[in-house]
């Protein structure tokens, strides 16, 4: 149908906006529908997710404050601050973040190029399977993205 009309999934749009205005039908329900939300929601035992937030001084410098967070109960499971957040001290961080054995088994990241090759490689050995977000999409690791609005309100 994409062949056809390439503006078709803009159709869709207006229709589950029609729907929703016409029918009654919430928003959140047809979000629900997506293969990403019944990832989350069937897995969220299994996943944790870890990111940066960044807090100003007084003096103008800047806090990177590493932490990770489980899904099922939106629990801190590790919090650490520095000036400069190099390659090893993430590693150090997530080897005491998920020690083995781990009882999770997805690792929801953004695409920071703090987290490289080495990090990937370290996630692959621990047995957790590594899930980065889609670029500019804070929504798809939304319990970190959260408890990061939380911190700053």
């Amino acid at each position: 149908m994409l062949r056809k009309n390439p503006h078709s999934h803009r159709n869709h749009v207006k229709i589950a906006i029609m729907l929703t205005m016409l029918g009654g039908i919430s928003p959140s329900i047809l979000m629900m529908q997506t293969a990403e939300y019944r990832f989350l929601k069937n897995h969220r035992e299994a996943i944790a997710a870890f990111d940066f937030l960044t807090v100003p001084t007084l003096s103008f410098r800047t806090l990177y404050c590493f932490f990770a967070i489980e899904h099922s109960r939106r629990r801190i499971l590790h919090f650490n601050v520095t000036l400069h957040p190099t390659t090893t001290w993430i590693m150090q961080q997530l080897r005491e973040a998920f020690p083995l054995p781990c009882p999770y088994r997805y690792v929801l990241f953004d695409r920071d190029s703090k987290f490289g090759n080495e990090v990937l490689q370290f996630l692959n050995s621990s047995d957790l399977k590594p899930m980065r977000t889609s670029i500019r999409s804070p929504c798809q690791n939304g319990v970190a993205e959260r408890w990061v609005g939380e911190c700053a309100s």
